[in-house]
């Protein structure tokens, strides 16, 4: 992992067993050697891609099911249609004329 620190690069080994046991990744049933050939893949796939950052700030990052709630929460949902097939519109506009008959009345029993 390569960082700033005053205009200088440095470069920091990660930990990567440390990484994988923070991660809790066997919770998932992600194995060592598995998460080893390709950590940074794997953490981006589960959603925990900050778990350096995270850790670096001297916290645990998010167990894996709380990393997949955040991606679908996250995740763009799609914008649903609005059709106007089925609504009537001449009831639509009685109604907004009731409810604008209503709120002068009220505004004059006040």
């Amino acid at each position: 992992m390569n960082h700033l620190v005053d205009g200088t690069a440095h470069t920091t080994s990660i930990d990567w067993a440390e990484v994988y046991a923070a991660c809790r990744l066997h919770l998932v049933g992600i194995s060592y050697a598995h998460f080893i050939e390709a950590p940074e893949e794997v953490l981006n796939r589960l959603g925990m891609q900050d778990a350096l950052e995270i850790m670096a700030a001297g916290f645990l990052p998010l167990l894996p099911v709380q990393a997949k709630v955040r991606q679908e929460i996250d995740a763009p949902k799609p914008v649903q249609k609005v059709t106007t097939a089925g609504i009537d519109h001449k009831k639509a506009i009685l109604r907004a004329t009731g409810v604008r008959a209503l709120s002068k009345w009220m505004s004059r029993a006040s």
